[in-house]
């Protein structure tokens, strides 16, 4: 299995408050957090990063959302992963095809992945809190995004985790988060498509 992985945030806590009582009396032993493309076919040289500028909020001590209250403080800023891996097919040749790990980019930063996919076959996958800019993606030239978005939150329907692409896809599944158990598996979504390698028609 081939491997992308870049790091996003230094943790300098244990996470935001019910999560530090949680795991009271243990600590993180590297307290990295970052995003991850794995993929068994071979990976380009050019697999790059779109980053946020890093702002102060997630690292001060005056208490905000950004930093769950105080509670979780790190260094860093939001990010995508890019890499281009290359599908070999059948009849020989490959396929390129550029694939993407977000997690809730701002404006610059969208900009910038709506520009990268305008041009190239794409799948798309991340935790992002407003997906109106995905919907708004579709109107790119040679573009169009389905889009699927896994909500666990009935007052905040906005937030979820999102599979989309430019490639035709079928059998959309989601494996819901195990958020109830302790320890947490993972509090978001697993979603699972099947890609054909031919571009939709716009």
């Amino acid at each position: 299995m081939n491997f992308a992985w870049g790091v996003e945030f230094f943790e300098l806590s244990r996470g935001d408050r019910k999560e530090q009582i949680m795991t009271q009396g243990m600590y993180d032993k590297y307290g990295l957090h970052g995003n991850a493309i794995l993929a068994k076919c071979l990976i380009a040289n050019d697999t790059f990063i779109v980053r946020d500028s890093l702002p102060r909020s997630f690292f001060t001590t005056k208490h905000s959302s950004a930093n769950a209250n105080g509670f979780e403080r790190r260094l860093g800023g939001r990010m995508a992963l890019a890499v281009k891996i290359e599908w070999p097919l059948l009849q020989g040749g490959i396929f390129p095809v550029t694939l993407i790990s977000s997690h809730k980019l701002e404006h610059k930063g969208r900009q910038k992945l709506k520009a990268l996919v305008t041009t190239q076959n794409s799948i798309m996958g991340g935790d992002h809190h407003c997906p109106n800019w995905l919907k708004s993606a579709s109107t790119v030239k040679q573009t169009t995004w389905p889009v699927l978005n896994t909500c666990r939150f009935a007052k905040k329907k906005q937030q979820g985790d999102f599979l989309c692409s430019n490639l035709r896809t079928r059998g959309f599944h989601v494996t819901m988060p195990c958020s109830d158990l302790i320890p947490w598996l993972s509090d978001h979504a697993i979603i699972s498509v099947q890609v054909i390698l031919t571009r939709m028609k716009h």
